[in-house]
């Protein structure tokens, strides 16, 4: 008599994979996004240089926002250019738990106040759709909280 296996389905099983970036380089983290703007797909890019080390239990990842792009019109270019140029050359300095959490920013003050003071100034030193764009972003900043601010700034890592 011959026995017949019946295979029986195995339940797959979650895996944990630890958080454990490099700690010996600097990194390049380039963003691309399309979207449509004005009845065509547009291009959005940033460029950020990473620099991880480890602190304690977690890690200190150091960000610089140094390069922001689109072929968008002038419609979709001008709030994107509002909201991410203030931020172009400034270091950030992020705390994160041992399992890469966004937990803290160094310098949050300091590095909040340049970020509003390059919209305020596009807010009253440029006109059209520009200046429209950087009052709604002010708006938007208005609003958040000391956790927004954070997860706002932390939002692409």
């Amino acid at each position: 008599m011959m026995a017949i296996a019946l295979a029986q389905p195995v339940a797959a099983q979650t895996i944990a994979i630890p958080f454990a970036p490099p700690t010996d380089r600097a990194l390049t983290y380039r963003i691309e996004q399309h979207r449509p703007v004005a009845g065509k797909v547009s291009a959005f890019t940033a460029t950020r240089d990473l620099r991880f080390e480890r602190a304690g239990e977690g890690y200190a990842l150091t960000v610089t926002l140094r390069a922001i792009d689109t072929d968008a019109p002038t419609s979709g270019a001008e709030s994107y250019r509002a909201a991410l140029g203030p931020l172009v050359g400034i270091a950030m300095r992020f705390r994160l738990d041992g399992r890469g959490k966004v937990v803290a920013l160094d310098d949050e003050e300091a590095i909040w106040a340049k970020v509003r003071a390059g919209v305020d100034a596009l807010a009253t030193g440029s006109d059209g759709e520009r200046q429209r764009s950087a009052q709604k972003i002010l708006a938007l900043f208005d609003s958040l909280s000391v956790e927004g601010r954070l997860s706002l700034l932390a939002g692409e890592l």
